[in-house]
């Protein structure tokens, strides 16, 4: 199963297919000279300089209906091994210099990930080589009221930006399993109630 530095994968692959969906738009002049970037809270600091689609994470929560659950045994023989599973909150952003164009660039890139984008282990694979065949992750909106939209932009490093929500659920991270490091305590049974 899939280790930390998946987490990062999982906004690379995403980049990566939005990417591979702008060059086949070449042909679209709105699109032209457009990026796809992952940005990082200092990148939130800096003006947006020319066109592109923002891909930020905002947050990482543990999935509550994931909770208590184990990963199946490697082997036969194994013992299951508990999963760490997470959800990553995410902020698309239109990132550009004129209202058409991030206009433009947010509703593209919402038209390109839909209503569930479901990315597999083919598109996973680049940075985290522990992800198995089986293992798909889903992008899907976000329900965020406003209130809570312009709450989150509060906190951030600069003022609001046209920008949706999205939810990446669910990446089934390994969790450390405690047994292997100490031992689970076992039963002593001891005789009772003999006369000496």
């Amino acid at each position: 199963m899939a280790n930390y530095s998946a987490i990062y994968g999982l906004l690379t692959a995403l980049e990566n297919y939005l990417k591979r969906c702008l060059e086949d738009a070449s042909d679209d002049s709105r699109l032209e000279n457009a990026s796809i970037v992952v940005l990082s809270s200092s990148d939130l600091k800096n003006d947006p300089g020319g066109n592109s689609v923002g891909i930020y994470l905002h947050r990482i929560s543990i999935d509550p209906h994931g909770r208590g659950r184990y990963l199946p045994p490697s082997t036969v023989t194994g013992t299951p091994k508990p999963e760490l599973p997470v959800n990553l909150h995410l902020m698309i952003i239109g990132w550009a210099s004129s209202a058409e164009k991030e206009v433009d660039m947010l509703a593209w890139a919402m038209q390109k990930i839909g209503g569930g984008l479901e990315l597999d282990s083919a598109s996973l694979v680049e940075r985290d080589s522990s992800w198995g065949e089986n293992n798909v992750v889903q992008i899907i909106p976000e329900d965020m009221t406003t209130e809570d939209l312009l709450r989150l932009w509060e906190t951030l490093p600069r003022s609001y930006m046209l920008s949706t929500p999205y939810i990446v659920k669910t990446a089934r991270l390994e969790a450390q399993d405690w047994s292997e490091i100490h031992p689970r305590v076992g039963s002593v049974i001891l005789p009772a109630g003999e006369d000496s």
